[in-house]
């Protein structure tokens, strides 16, 4: 079980309200500010089968102070989606 966060501008991240989006340029120039912040705008895993999955979204960008960054395939991904960003399990 785990849980997903929604950074948002608006009173509830799924309203449609596009004047209350973070803009991509906006999230671009907070990520760029922040050490801790990359961007990668993909994200991939290695599944069971050795395989690799790969998913590119503009935007995505890794928490690299992510208690458990790398171990094990973990990373915090945060993703711009439609005005907000999502990520699932982040630390406290």
């Amino acid at each position: 079980m785990g849980y997903e966060l929604h950074i948002t501008k608006k009173q509830d991240w799924f309203d449609e309200t596009s004047d209350l989006d973070i803009t991509l340029d906006e999230w671009k120039q907070l990520v760029a500010d922040d050490p801790d912040m990359r961007m990668d705008n993909y994200a991939e895993a290695t599944v069971r089968t050795g395989e690799t999955f790969r998913v590119y979204s503009e935007g995505l960008t890794v928490w690299t102070k992510y208690s458990r960054n790398g171990i094990h395939g973990n990373y915090a991904w945060f993703d711009y989606q439609e005005g907000n960003i999502v990520v699932k399990n982040p630390d406290k």
